[in-house]
């Protein structure tokens, strides 16, 4: 889930459109959570997990209790559904 101020949109590039449209049927889907931490222009970590949940709010929390369970402190989560081509 991307936060957006209104009247700023998000860029929506033709795979993630694809990944949109596949995964908008079906009740679990894949996403790909990225973990960032650091200052916004230079970050100094991060890290990209793909879980299998039911909302972006799942995969953030399945991605902090499985996959990075101490990132960290000022680690900022963002999940969006994987497009095909990412998945291969």
């Amino acid at each position: 889930m991307v936060n957006v101020v209104q009247g700023q949109h998000r860029r929506i590039f033709p795979d993630e459109a694809d990944g949109i449209a596949y995964w908008s049927f079906r009740d679990w889907k894949k996403w790909a959570v990225h973990i960032v931490a650091g200052p916004a222009k230079r970050p100094t970590y991060k890290r990209t997990a793909y879980v299998r949940a039911r909302t972006a709010q799942a995969a953030i929390s399945v991605a902090r209790r499985e996959v990075y369970p101490s990132p960290p402190r000022s680690a900022r989560f963002d999940a969006r559904m994987v497009g095909p081509r990412e998945l291969g």
